[in-house]
Parts: structure tokens; sequence; C-alpha cells
């Protein structure tokens, strides 16, 4: 689809080569697609980076012929859906789930209704849990802090 402004009837005017008949002139444009999520061709600059340093990695699809389709989808395993890097390990903090998902879960960008058992929400839970139940960053680590390390008590 393109569409162009034709200024001097103050109108927008959108047409296809592969839809028939005459282009659709509207005096209103409102743009509500969703861009096609492809963790290859991102501009965000966390999911870059991670892919550009092997800390994640695009979804592939099995084909039946021992072959596969590599997607745009960010990997991660099941619910809760840690995420998976380069190498194929999940880690154990990293998390995602949504749009960035889709080929890995589908329909990722639909809403949440009143009254349904909603898939987003049942998601946003499962990683909360998986957050809730992980044991303090450092918690074990020597890191040094002023004068002391994390492990030892405060005197």
């Amino acid at each position: 689809m393109r569409v162009v402004v034709d200024g001097t009837a103050g109108a927008f005017v959108a047409e296809s080569d592969g839809v028939e008949g005459d282009p659709v002139r509207a005096r209103v444009l409102v743009e509500a697609r969703l861009p096609e999520p492809d963790l290859r061709r991102t501009c965000d600059p966390l999911l870059r980076g991670l892919l550009a340093t092997g800390q994640c990695r695009p979804f592939r699809i099995p084909g039946a012929c021992g072959t596969s389709y590599e997607t745009g989808g960010l990997e991660v395993t099941e619910r809760p859906y840690h995420l998976v890097d380069a190498y194929g390990r999940r880690h154990p903090r990293r998390f995602a789930y949504g749009v960035p998902t889709e080929a890995v879960h589908w329909v990722t960008a639909a809403g949440i209704r009143p009254g349904v058992n909603s898939v987003t929400l049942g998601d946003s839970d499962a990683i909360a849990r998986a957050v809730l139940a992980l044991a303090p960053a450092g918690a074990s680590a020597s890191r040094r802090g002023p004068g002391r390390t994390l492990t030892e008590a405060p005197a």
C-alpha cells in the first residue's frame, strides 16, 4: 500500500498494486498497523545489543525435512519465557513476552479483555512469580562494598 497527500484536494490517497479498483481518498488517515516484529531489523538499542553480543537469538521454526526457518521473533523458553542466548541456553534472570516474541507465540499484540482468561495477564503473572522466586542478585557473590563484601553482616 502506498499513501500520498493530495495537497490541492486536502486528502490522503491510498493505492496498491495488489488491490484492484480506484485509489481510496480520505480526509483523515489513522496509522493503526503494528510493524512486523523482527529482531534482526529492530531499531531498539537493547534488543540490538543483546543480539550483537549473543545474549539472545531469533526463534527458528523446525521443518519436517530437518531444516528450519528463522523468524524475526525473539526466542524464549516455555512459560515463564526466559530469554534464550545464541547457544540455546536460557538466562535465569532475563524474561521477554509480548510483541517481540511474535512467531514463538501468535497474536501477541492482542489486548487484555474483561471477563476472559487473558493470555497476556497469565504470562505477566508467570513472569512475576518467577522473578519473585529468584534469589537477590549478588546474594552469594563477594562483590566489594565500602570496606566489606556483600556477604558480610554489618558490624
